[in-house]
This record gives structure tokens, C-alpha cells and sequence, in this order.
């Protein structure tokens, strides 16, 4: 009974119904099987029946009948499904009314979105383990991935991951900027239409993985994917638990128990033209091994835990892991109005800036972020680790850190590199690295010593270890000190930019930091001083006062830092690259301009012992009095680590 479901489940269910009831289905006969998914009888069957366990035969279970369409009811015990998901089916399956589904949702889109029109589903109940609102938002990376995977089993190439400049990614753009590397000409969106695949044996292309940061929606990727071979009138297969998975054709939609028999048992009566779709959660972290011997083409999703991914270990086909990246801020914000509607837009963005983008987190803690932070660090002092186990929990590959006793993906994210199938960790924002940092103290000179080492051993080795380096670099910038710069060299001009690069040369001038000025000369302390005041700000607001300000929001990114002499009212403004190509963002520039007129400017960008190129806006360019480079080497990182 309806009024028995909880409130929220009875809201989806009348919501599905409600949708429904706007269709107009016709009359029940023998040429419509799709307007009779629920057979009152059962001829004899003239298959052989995959037998199960007594223990899984009930009375709600149909024997297999050859009224079906579909050889895996003919053959296989099988029971009703839930009551939304039948709803769903009759409202989806080759469904014309794309409106009956889907709606338009309304964002404040800007350039980093491209302007993509938003659109969310009708969700459902019955999917016990899926945490869905009322509707599910449908993203650029929904489409992209489903584009993707379509694209690979058909013997196709995955995309370039799109969107290099998405604010989240929180470190130097690994490629060029557009007009140095994208020629002109057409282009292959991901969001164009592919058909629909079935596995091929010749290109043996058969699992395809969605793996990002717990918490973003790869779940509802799945339910997404469902709902379009639905209204495509595909069969389809989607497991969530490790007991039975659903079953849905022109016949309606069944659960089909699996018992001791497991998928073995029925994988040879899954049509071939089906897809399979696995979701790997704590319900259901491993997948059944067996499943790699269905063939037929496969989409898990899953964190990057071993004790999801394992299963593919052995399989005699190829697999390809796709990496998902979170929602930009804006997106994030459609999502707080279909699942926190009582979470204003502010609460929802402060948590989203200092705690990371995850919707889970933020469905749960974005009104109490203090007793988030104090849950957070209370799990990361109970941890007890040791120097290496912090160096693992730190620095390691995304799949041997993430697991559901540590805390590693409130602290940690994933982001893919130019292709999706690489990908690195990062910390959320600096509010974490923070927060981290301050738990592991008497450690932390130590990890800043590995960070290094690993950079040096390989720079693009891991994205965390290049954050502990460059919040390593503002802590010796603040306290002060002298050092030496070489200016960047002549530029060349691009179309749009000009291009500078560092040059290993002999220092020609001093940055000198200290609490009674800052300044630029040939000169260097005279004697030693206090450091600045660190200022942390989320916008810049044209605040005077002297100091060292860093940005709380990882979403800033045209620089690190910049510094306030009011003294002399001069800007040094700090980039820090570990990469060998920096993308200066002409953004945070012009907002330096606005609200500091009157300041002189200087450019410094604090590299490591590698030529860089800095690809400066024009428009941007002529602000600068000077362009520095500081060399971010051992005698600059560990003078004062003790």
C-alpha cells in the first residue's frame, strides 16, 4: 500500500504515477506486450528451466512461461518487481513523451558550463540502495560518459577529457591553452548521439567502469543510462545487491533472484543485446566474478577501492576505467534545490568551498559545517598512523586509499588528467590541507620532505604531494625572509597571449619579505624580522592592509597568493607551479586591477628547477611592472623545516 511507504518514497511513487496518469495508453491487447507486463497465466514452458535453491522459490515467484518475448523469462524463475520501478517502466519503456521524464532545470549558467541547458528525470523507489531526490539532475559528465562508453564498445575512441579549466581540477593545466592547441575545425562533442551497441566478440570491448570520488553521483549515472534504453526499448539489467537483479524488457520489468546459483547460473539467458549494469556500493562492493563471463556490455560504477575493482582482475576481454569529475559550483547549486530545498544557496556554497564538492557530504552537513569539522578531524586524530601510513593516506594512488573505514574521500578527490583513464588525487580544497595538517603537525615536516622527493623522482607522480609542496612554499613566504629571482624572459607573442619562460640564470634581484615592508632590490635583509600575516579571503575586496592573502576557495585559481605593501602600494602577486606550463587567467587579474587601483604590480611565479612557459593573456599583460621567477629548490623549501 502506498500510504504504508515512508513520506519521501510515497512522494517519488505519486510523483511516477502522477506522470503516468498524463499518458495515454492503449487498449491491453496480444500486439501490445509491452502494455502487458504482469501475464495473468502461464503455458507450459518448453525451455529447460534454470533450477534455484528451494530456499529462493516463493510464492510470489512466476514459473517461467513461454508467453514472455524475452528467452530469460522463459527460462528463469522470476517475481514482480517492486511497484515504482513497474511505474517507471510503463512510463518509460519506447516512451515518445521525453517530457513525461525529463524537465529543464534553471542555472545561472557561465563560460566554465558552456552553456548547457540542464535537464533532471523523474526518479523512482524500489532501488533500496540508490539515494535519490525527487528527480536526478543530468549532467554534462552524465552525457559524456554515456556518449563515451557507447562510443568504446563499438570499437571507438574515448574523448580527451573535456574542460581542462574546471574549477575543481585545482593545479596547473597539464595541456596548452586552446589557441595553441586546438586547431580549427569541427570538433566531436561528447554529448553528440551515439547508437546503441551490443558486446562484440571480434572487439571483445565488454566492462566499462565509472570511477570517481565517493559521493558524486555515479550511481544515478546508472539510473540515467536505465532510463534512456528504456525509453529506446532496450533490454536492460541492473544489479544493486548481491542477491538478485532486475530484468527489464518489452515484457515489463522482474526481479530475478539469484540465490546460491549466483549470475552463473542465468548468465547464459541474459539476451545479447542487453546491457548489464552493476552498482558497486558497501551493499555490493564486489561484483560477482561471473558477471565477466556474461557477454553482454557492462557499465559498473564504483569508487576507486580495490574490493571494487578486483573482479575484473582476470577477465579475458578489455575493460576501460572512465573517471568522473565532481560538479562545478554552479551545477552543485541545481543540485541543492532538488535535494536540500530547505539549504539555502549560501550555506550550500560556504560548505562546497571549504569542504569540497561531494553531494552526499553536502546533502548531509552543508547546514551544520562545524559539526562536519568536528567529526572530520575527530576521525582523522582516532586514525593513530604513523609517518609512512600518513605518507600512504596521503600520497598513494586513489585505489589503495579509499576505503570505508578511513576517511580518505572527505579529504581527498579524484580528478581525470587529458584522458579520462588517468587519473590523480587531490585535496578537496585548502581548508582541508589545512585541517589535515594541523592533525598530523608533529609529522608534517616529515610528509613535506617525501612530497618533495616524489616530485622530484616524477612531478606528475601525484597532484596531493604537489599541494603539501605549495602550501610548503606559502608558509616560508609568510614568515619571511630574502631571496634571490631571475626575471622570466623576452616574450613571444601568440594570437592572444604572450608566452614567457624561466631560464636557469644567476639572480639579478632580491624578493625581500618582512613585517616592515616588502620589496624588490639588489640588496637583501639587513637584519632579521617577522613575517607577514597570512589573510585568507573567499573574493578580493580591495583590502589594504599589509599581509599575506591565500584564497580559501580552490575555485581561484589565476594565482596562489598575493601580497599587500601598503607602505610603498605595491601587489606581488604569487603563482606556484610545479608543472612545466602555467595558463595565466586574465579572471583574477582584472580583479586585482579593479579593486587596487593606484598599486603597482608585480608578476612572480615560484617555480621548480624545470623551464616553465607562462602563457600571459595580452590584455591582461601590460599591468605588470616586472616578471619574476623564485626557485622553489631545497635551499628555499627547508631552510627553517626542524
Amino acid at each position: 500500500m502506498i500510504t504504508l511507504l515512508p513520506p519521501c518514497r510515497r512522494r517519488k511513487l505519486v510523483n511516477l504515477i502522477d506522470a503516468l496518469s498524463h499518458i495515454h495508453l492503449c487498449p491491453r491487447d496480444d500486439h501490445n506486450p509491452s502494455l502487458q507486463p504482469f501475464p495473468t497465466s502461464h503455458p507450459s514452458n518448453p525451455f529447460p528451466l534454470l533450477d534455484a535453491p528451494s530456499s529462493t522459490v516463493k510464492s510470489d515467484m512466476h514459473p517461467p512461461s513461454a508467453v514472455y518475448q524475452h528467452r530469460l523469462l522463459k527460462v528463469v524463475l522470476h517475481k514482480d518487481a517492486a511497484e515504482g520501478l513497474q511505474v517507471l517502466h510503463k512510463l518509460a519503456w519506447k516512451s515518445s513523451n521525453r517530457g513525461s521524464l525529463f524537465r529543464p532545470e534553471s542555472a545561472d549558467n557561465d563560460p566554465g558550463l558552456d552553456g548547457f541547458q540542464y535537464e533532471s528525470i523523474i526518479s523512482t523507489v524500489g532501488f533500496e540502495v540508490l539515494s535519490m531526490a525527487d528527480r536526478v539532475l543530468i549532467t554534462p559528465e552524465y552525457k559524456a560518459a554515456l556518449s563515451d562508453a557507447k562510443r568504446w564498445f563499438s570499437g571507438g575512441k574515448v574523448l580527451p577529457t573535456k574542460g581542462e579549466d574546471d574549477p575543481l581540477d585545482g593545479g596547473d593545466v597539464e595541456m596548452g591553452s586552446p589557441e595553441e592547441e586546438a586547431p580549427e575545425g569541427p570538433k566531436e562533442e561528447a554529448s553528440e548521439e551515439v547508437p546503441w551497441p551490443v558486446y562484440d566478440p571480434k572487439k571483445r570491448r565488454h566492462i566499462f567502469i565509472v570511477i570517481g570520488t565517493p559521493g558524486v553521483g555515479k550511481s544515478l549515472f546508472l539510473y540515467y543510462i536505465l532510463v534512456e534504453r528504456l525509453r529506446a526499448g532496450l533490454p536492460t539489467c541492473f544489479q544493486t545487491v548481491p542477491g538478485s537483479f532486475t530484468f527489464w524488457c518489452e515484457d515489463g520489468v522482474f526481479e530475478i533472484p539469484l540465490g546460491e546459483s549466483r549470475l552463473a547460473r542465468v548468465g547464459e539467458a541474459i539476451p545479447t543485446d542487453a546491457w548489464f549494469l552493476v552498482d558497486s556500493s558497501e551493499a555490493y562492493p564486489t561484483p560477482d566474478g561471473s558477471l565477466k563471463n556474461i557477454f553482454v556490455c557492462i557499465v559498473q560504477a564504483a569508487s576507486p577501492r580495490a574490493d571494487h575493482l578486483r573482479w575484473t582482475d582476470k577477465a579475458s576481454t578489455q575493460h576501460f576505467r572512465w573517471c568522473i569529475k565532481p560538479s562545478p559550483l554552479e551545477e552543485s547549486l541545481i543540485m541543492r534545490k532538488l535535494n536540500c530545498p530547505a539549504t539555502t544557496d549560501e550555506q550550500w556554497q560556504k560548505f562546497f568551498k571549504t569542504y569540497g564538492p561531494s553531494t552526499r557530504l553536502l546533502t548531509a552537513h552543508a547546514n551544520t559545517p562545524d559539526d562536519f569539522e568536528v567529526e572530520l578531524r575527530s576521525k582523522l586524530h582516532s586514525m593513530q598512523l604513523n609517518t609512512v601510513q600518513v605518507q600512504s593516506f596521503l600520497f598513494d594512488t586513489p585505489i589503495t586509499n579509499m576505503t570505508t573505514d578511513e576517511v580518505s574521500h572527505w579529504i581527498l578527490g579524484m580528478k581525470p588528467g587529458s584522458r579520462r583513464n588517468i587519473s590523480t588525487s587531490t585535496f578537496h580544497t585548502p581548508t582541508i590541507l589545512q585541517i589535515v595538517k594541523q592533525e598530523y603537525e608533529s609529522q608534517w615536516a616529515r610528509q613535506v620532505q617525501l612530497a618533495y622527493d616524489l616530485f622530484k623522482r616524477n612531478p606528475q607522480l601525484s597532484v596531493s604531494a604537489g599541494h603539501v609542496l605549495e602550501d610548503r612554499v606559502h608558509d616560508v613566504l609568510v614568515n619571511g625572509g630574502c631571496w634571490g629571482m631571475v626575471k622570466l624572459s623576452d616574450p613571444s607573442k601568440g594570437t592572444k597571449n604572450n608566452i614567457y619562460r624561466t631560464h636557469d640564470a644567476a639572480p639579478t634581484e632580491r624578493l625581500t619579505i618582512s613585517s616592515t615592508g616588502v620589496c624588490i632590490d639588489d640588496c637583501g635583509v639587513k637584519q632579521s624580522t617577522d613575517g607577514l600575516k597570512c589573510i585568507w579571503f573567499w573574493s578580493i575586496n580591495g583590502q589594504s592592509q599589509s599581509g599575506y592573502y591565500r584564497p580559501l576557495s580552490s575555485i581561484q585559481r589565476t594565482f596562489d597568493a598575493y601580497i599587500v605593501d601598503a607602505k610603498s602600494k605595491s601587489i606581488f602577486m604569487i603563482q606556484i607551479t610545479l608543472a612545466k606550463k602555467h595558463d595565466a587567467n586574465k579572471g583574477g587579474l582584472e580583479d586585482l586591477q579593479v579593486n587596487y587601483p593606484g598599486f603597482v604590480f608585480h608578476y612572480i611565479v615560484v617555480a621548480g628547477r624545470q623551464e616553465v612557459q607562462i602563457d600571459m593573456p595580452q590584455k591582461a599583460d601590460g599591468m605588470w611592472k616586472d616578471r619574476w621567477c623564485l626557485w622553489a629548490d631545497e635551499a628555499m623549501l627547508f631552510q627553517k623545516i626542524t
